[in-house]
């Protein structure tokens, strides 16, 4: 750790409930989380009322096994779009969500970062949510192509053995917790 930054738990239940930080980031989290509403919620108790939330995840999933030479770990894949609608589902106001390259390991990997607010209420379900949904739609539609569904199948077909193989450390990982 690096001076003046202290470690306070390696889980949200590790927080006490009293504990609320200006600004909280989750990088490269949220694609390997089960409950994305529960998550965030507690994510939301814990930052102060205005405070900041940076989130950034990898870009859908065209290329995805590239990066992480395992389509086990990501249970969630996101576009612009779609992070946006779940963060305000979720009590935030999102001031910036954008997609970039990012260097990681002499690699430039494709990301969607965001940058949203608490806010005291939600937005009316009908309007801003309504929005975000309609571009979701529209994002997928034109993002998820046959090609790309094409080559990620191409590539789990290429290597049939090492896929076949995670399949049961993936099992046995998930039955030891």
């Amino acid at each position: 750790m690096w001076e003046g930054v202290d470690h306070v738990g390696c889980t949200l239940s590790d927080l006490s409930p009293r504990q609320k930080f200006d600004l909280v980031l989750s990088c490269h989290a949220l694609e390997h989380i089960s409950s994305l509403h529960a998550f965030l919620a507690g994510i939301k108790a814990h930052i102060e009322p205005e405070g900041i939330l940076y989130i950034e995840v990898p870009q859908g999933v065209q290329g995805e096994i590239f990066t992480t030479g395992n389509v086990l770990t990501h249970l969630n894949f996101f576009s612009t779009a779609s992070l946006t609608f779940l963060l305000e589902e979720a009590g935030f106001g999102v001031e910036c969500c954008r997609d970039e390259a990012v260097l990681s390991k002499k690699h430039y990997l494709p990301v969607i970062f965001a940058i949203a607010r608490r806010i005291a209420a939600p937005p009316h379900p009908t309007f801003a949510s309504d929005a975000a949904y309609n571009e979701t739609r529209k994002e997928m539609k034109s993002s998820l192509t046959w090609s790309v569904m094409l080559k990620n199948m191409l590539l789990v077909l290429s290597n049939p053995l090492a896929y076949a193989a995670a399949f049961p450390l993936y099992f046995l990982k998930r039955i030891r917790g």
